[in-house]
């Protein structure tokens, strides 16, 4: 959501890195002199291979990041019922928590798919690494909101690739 207050606070701040043309894009809409923004490219920490068998429908499909509208996490359990009749073994893992868990697993229950669909919820950093290995696609549906609050750049993208995770 826009405010003044906010755009006030961006431009105080004397230089931005970012990791995508995008997010440089949004801050000159908002008034920051191209030369106050640095693009940094994004890399992951170690190499890695991808795990999943990119050929066929992945099994454990995850989410990572807090539980709020704009994270899409509704549209991954509306995908999972359509697939599951034809997918026995599909199963989500959403992990974070945030004020929309409770419509989150009303729609789950709604769809039918309460046995596919994993509230983890907060994982400390030590539990993390477990969970990235039970998965073999990460899914991060973000969309904008009407007020304009959208996703930047998602640092778990680049978790998962250090992972060879898809």
């Amino acid at each position: 959501k826009r405010s003044k207050a906010r755009d006030r606070a961006i431009q105080r701040v004397p230089c931005w890195f970012v990791l995508s043309d995008w997010l440089g894009a949004e801050l000159r809409g908002r008034g920051v002199a191209a030369e106050r923004i640095v693009r940094v490219p994004a890399a992951v920490l170690a190499p890695g291979v991808f795990r999943a068998d990119c050929g066929g429908l992945s099994q454990t499909l995850m989410t990572l990041g807090r539980l709020i509208p704009r994270k899409g996490q509704d549209r991954v359990i509306e995908a999972l019922a359509l697939l599951a009749p034809s997918h026995p073994k599909l199963r989500y893992l959403i992990v974070g928590r945030g004020p929309d868990e409770q419509r989150l697993r009303a729609l789950a229950r709604r769809l039918r798919v309460t046995d596919r669909v994993h509230f983890v919820g907060f994982a400390p950093t030590a539990d993390l690494e477990a969970l990235w290995q039970q998965a073999d696609l990460l899914v991060m549906p973000a969309r904008p909101e009407r007020g304009g609050d959208t996703e930047g750049y998602g640092l778990c993208f680049l978790e998962a690739g250090a992972r060879g995770l898809p």
